[in-house]
């Protein structure tokens, strides 16, 4: 909310064949995103586990984040 000047933020977090998918979307201004080091931060701990980091954009405004982690990588 700080940087992207939103209103509200949605977190989703559920379980499919790719493993855990963590989502926050938020409707603020997203249209640039340039990865500093909380962004690059990520990716590289979601790397290290074998998943992922997706930003994208939201129409007609907003940013999600998408963390997929491997569900071998999750430990209950």
């Amino acid at each position: 909310m700080r940087h992207s000047g939103a209103g509200e933020i949605r977190v989703i977090l559920a379980e499919s064949a790719e493993g855990l998918t963590l989502t926050v979307e938020d409707d603020g201004n997203g249209s640039v995103v340039a990865p500093g080091n909380g962004l690059v931060g990520l990716r590289e701990r979601l790397q290290q586990l074998g998943g992922q980091l997706r930003v994208d954009t939201r129409s007609p405004r907003g940013l999600a984040l998408i963390a997929i982690l491997p569900l071998a990588a999750v430990s209950v």
